[in-house]
């Protein structure tokens, strides 16, 4: 996850009984530094599956296999929400982790988490039928991928009821990322470009193919 000069990423495997978990560390992009975080000194727990980046804030939320998540600032301070970790929910997977503003959303099979990174506390909990891959904010819409299609809402305080949700599309949307007035999605690893227009998103499938892509500063990174 790219933080302004910083950098972060999870060291699978650090220190940890899971492989595909582990500690935290930061680099430093202008001085070539590297610093390590446990569960010894800043960090309230081990074993990290997750971690993502809120620009609005300047906090990585971080979230680890047990359900508990912690929030870094950019002084290294550390704010726990525990108030997750024995709930039910997190029994269930979190598919992806979007970001609305100063909102951060943990996108579950049957749930969505809303997260305040400002406050550091979890504001709702949006239940679903079906399973939540991604979400993201373009203009003035959100728009919610789930496994019977994607969806548009006016305002994050409509969320609550799903008669607020219109469905603008069908297919699967397995990833979504907003950028340079775009979506880009992908539907079955085939990268599409979904433009808003007034009777709801232009679709545009083209021919590559990835596993997942993200926005920097001015550019997007597909990987395969």
């Amino acid at each position: 996850e790219v933080a302004g000069n910083s950098i972060f990423a999870i060291m699978k495997g650090s220190g940890t009984i899971n492989s595909n978990t582990g500690n935290l560390v930061r680099y430093d992009v202008e001085d070539a530094s590297v610093k390590t975080y446990d569960c010894l000194h800043e960090l309230s727990d081990k074993e990290i599956s997750r971690i993502s980046y809120n620009e609005a804030t300047g906090r990585l939320l971080m979230l680890y296999s047990t359900g508990n998540i912690d929030l870094l600032d950019a002084e290294d301070n550390v704010v726990n929400i525990y108030a997750l970790k024995d709930a039910s929910i997190f029994g269930k997977s979190v598919n992806s982790i979007s970001h609305v503003g100063k909102y951060a959303y943990l996108c579950m099979d049957f749930d969505i988490i809303e997260v305040d990174m400002d406050l550091g506390i979890v504001c709702e909990t949006y239940k679903n039928v079906v399973p939540v891959f991604s979400i993201q904010s373009l203009g003035n819409k959100i728009y919610v991928s789930r496994s019977d299609g994607l969806y548009q809402i006016s305002d994050r305080t409509m969320m609550h009821d799903p008669n607020n949700w219109l469905k603008v599309a069908d297919g699967v949307f397995e990833v979504m990322q907003a950028f340079a007035d775009r979506l880009y999605a992908l539907k079955n690893t085939r990268l599409c470009y979904l433009v808003p227009n007034e009777s709801g998103l232009t679709i545009t499938e083209t021919s590559y193919y990835f596993k997942t892509i993200d926005a920097f500063s001015d550019y997007l990174l597909c990987t395969d």
